[in-house]
């Protein structure tokens, strides 16, 4: 029912100030124990935009944000990849098909865009990975993130 009132459409620069709220609002939540600022979001998000390759969508009701899915193409063997870089919904809106239309709108753009590959980095055994788990993704054990936070 919520699918027949939401609009999905390409995320427009103006959008992001307000897809910024969103991400702080969510990614500052006990779950992902994070601490963003208004500014790093917006900083974040606009660079995402601005990177060559950017696809995003905005899933929207009376001119209200719900939620986001954006990353960027990238050359990959074969053709190209995309990179999920950053997927947000409402936390009032969540389990309520708002993240599968996002992706399912995303996954048939990249489809159209002939992309050979689609991929993300999330945290493993969270509503996050079960979302993507259940929505055509798969986790590859192969392979890691690592992270190094000595450059001081």
């Amino acid at each position: 029912m919520i699918k027949n009132i939401m609009l999905i459409r390409k995320i427009l620069k103006s959008d992001i100030k307000n897809c910024a709220e969103l991400y702080k609002e969510i990614f500052n939540q006990s779950l992902w124990e994070e601490s963003w600022t208004y500014e790093e979001a917006n900083n974040r998000l606009n660079y995402i935009f601005e990177s060559k390759g950017f696809v995003g969508f905005i899933a929207t009701y009376e001119n209200l944000i719900w939620g986001f899915v954006l990353g960027n193409i990238e050359p990959y063997t074969k053709g190209n990849a995309f990179y999920l870089r950053e997927m947000c919904v409402k936390t009032q809106k969540q389990n309520k098909g708002i993240g599968k239309e996002l992706i399912s709108h995303l996954h048939h753009e990249l489809k159209n865009l002939k992309i050979v590959r689609s991929y993300l980095i999330t945290q493993q055994n969270s509503p996050a990975s079960d979302f993507y788990l259940r929505n055509g993704y798969f986790y590859q054990k192969e392979d890691g993130v690592y992270e190094s936070f000595s450059f001081n």
